[in-house]
């Protein structure tokens, strides 16, 4: 039960929407943040998580795009 599980294997947000779910990723974190009781520590934690995910996946783009400068 976290960010990057609902985000990327439950719903496929990750691969699906364009900005990868980074549009609602906090809403999503405050309602899962109730239901699951997460801290305000473990809600942060779980938002920095996904983004370090979305940031990764699209690291590789940015690798390429450079090298084809």
């Amino acid at each position: 039960a976290t960010l990057s599980d609902i985000f990327i294997q439950r719903t496929q947000i990750f691969y699906r929407d364009t900005n990868q779910g980074l549009d609602s990723v906090e809403k999503v974190a405050d309602r899962m943040a109730t239901l699951l009781g997460w801290s305000p520590e473990t809600r942060g934690e779980q938002v920095g998580r996904y983004k370090q995910d979305v940031a990764l996946s699209r690291h590789w783009k940015t690798e390429i795009d450079n090298d084809a400068v």
